[in-house]
């Protein structure tokens, strides 16, 4: 059972919970609002570090997994804290420079995982692009996708008639070391979950 609680509606900013972990569910009783007997320390919130290893314990969001909406926002937020590492390293591997675009403004760069985010395995270099905020919109759209074979850029037909034209055909701009370079395989798999996607 995960545990949240507020003693007032609007203790926290926008009505929000403090976020008390998992405890063993022994039983409840009553209803509107039901009180539960949970079997653990309910004495202090949950810490960050706490919360990512458990993020990374239970692995990808699962579409199939209904999950509480509170505890969704806060996996968001330490999901996007653990995004720091993998977005430095490419930030590195790429040396600060859009694999697509050649853009060098730090602030519009993003991490974008070729495969997507599974937990922590899938936070590697070999599995991400650095990718200007707009590219790697397009590209988790599947408006825009790389090309297994020399890593040539595809752009849907919605964009033939748009600025994003002159990238078709392209060859992205590849890490200098090896072991840095996009995954073939995982090139591959994005392009046929676009293509399983697609009627």
């Amino acid at each position: 059972m995960l545990a949240f609680y507020r003693k007032k509606k609007y203790e926290h900013s926008g009505a929000g919970f403090t976020y008390e972990g998992r405890f063993l569910y022994q039983g409840h009783h009553g209803s509107a609002p039901t009180k539960f007997a949970p079997h653990g320390d309910i004495g202090q919130s949950k810490a960050i570090p706490t919360l990512e290893a458990e993020l990374f314990s239970e692995g990808a969001f699962d579409p199939a997994d209904i999950v509480d909406a509170r505890k969704r926002t806060w996996t968001n937020i330490v999901r996007r804290q653990g995004q720091k590492t993998f977005r430095s390293a490419l930030l590195k591997a790429y040396e600060t420079t859009c694999a697509i675009t050649n853009c060098q403004v730090p602030a519009l760069l993003e991490a974008a995982h070729i495969v997507p985010y599974q937990g922590a395995e899938t936070n590697v270099v070999s599995n991400g692009l650095l990718l200007r905020a707009d590219i790697h919109t397009l590209f988790d759209f599947g408006l825009l996708w790389i090309e297994p074979e020399g890593f040539l850029i595809g752009i849907a037909d919605v964009l033939k008639t748009s600025e994003y034209a002159a990238l078709a055909g392209k060859a992205i701009n590849l890490p200098k070391l090896v072991g840095d370079q996009p995954s073939a395989k995982a090139i591959e798999s994005h392009l046929n979950s676009l293509r399983i996607s697609q009627p």
